[in-house]
């Protein structure tokens, strides 16, 4: 279905006084429309601050189930004191100043308990004569909104505390690497002294038992005075015998340090074995 345009001889003319009754009720007809199917909230007030017309849902928003029993009240009948207060004192300097308020966010609290957030414009009114006479103020529900911002701000918070967490939980796992790594050196350091211990102990012990036999040989040729009794066999005797009681701290020094802890050296333990025992048996060269 089409509509078809006005005549061009009508353009641009006014209406005839006939036609200006008509005109104004259809204005009426449109603003009563828009207030009552307008989603955002929309109110007019005098220069007290008392309602002369609202949209439905600003009626239904303040509690009430006809815009007509807003009608005569002001904020301080819906609203928190403070808030209500907040509000006059907007729209009084926008009837002083004649300047309108835009994009204000404001936070809603109900006598009823309930809260919300809108978005918020407050605009001067005028008479014919261009004086103001009030204000109307149109406020449009972003709650939703604003609680989804403020939950992506706590996911985000929470998002920041997991990423502190994971960078501490990475400084930590470096942090026992590198103690592993060092426990598996020393781990390996102690099983090769280990087994420097074992062959030290196997080579004393091995040395120990050929040496005995000696020593007992020794034992028996000290013992027979037609040896002993030439002074030069009698010198070898007891120098063969100081040699093998050196060699004995020696092989002693070995097998204690590999048995008396239990296996438990630490590097550089060894070493320090083999040169206390040669401190120990230094000997004294003797002349001639």
């Amino acid at each position: 279905m089409t509509t078809n345009a006005p005549p061009p001889a009508m353009e641009g003319k006014a209406p005839s006084p006939a036609v200006e009754p008509r005109t104004g009720q259809m204005r009426c007809d449109f603003l009563h429309s828009l207030l009552d199917h307008i989603p955002d909230r929309i109110y007019f007030k005098d220069r007290q601050g008392r309602f002369v017309l609202v949209s439905k849902s600003e009626a239904l928003y303040l509690g009430a189930s006809d815009p007509a029993e807003v009608l005569g009240k002001t904020d301080f009948s819906f609203f928190d004191p403070e808030l209500a207060q907040a509000a006059f004192d907007d729209e009084q300097v926008v009837m002083r100043t004649g300047t309108a308020i835009t994009g204000k966010v404001e936070e809603k609290l109900l006598l009823d308990g309930r809260t919300g957030w809108a978005l918020v414009a407050k605009i001067p009114m005028r008479d014919e004569a261009g004086e103001i006479i009030g204000t109307c103020g149109i406020s449009k529900d972003i709650t939703r909104l604003r609680e989804t911002q403020d939950s992506l701000h706590e996911a985000l918070s929470a998002v920041a505390s997991q990423k502190t967490q994971l960078s501490k939980s990475l400084t930590d796992l470096h942090q026992a690497h590198q103690e592993l790594k060092t426990a598996q050196e020393q781990l390996i350091d102690f099983q090769k002294l280990q087994g420097l211990a074992r062959l030290s102990f196997g080579v004393a012990h091995e040395i120990r038992n050929p040496l005995a036999t000696i020593e007992l040989g020794l034992s028996f040729l000290a013992n027979q005075p037609a040896i002993m009794v030439d002074e030069s066999s009698s010198v070898a005797v007891q120098g063969m015998a100081e040699a093998i009681r050196r060699v004995e701290i020696v092989l002693r020094a070995l097998m204690d340090g590999a048995t008396a802890t239990g296996i438990t050296l630490k590097p550089g333990e060894a070493a320090e074995i083999v040169r206390q025992a040669a401190d120990r048996i230094k000997i004294t060269p003797q002349t001639a």
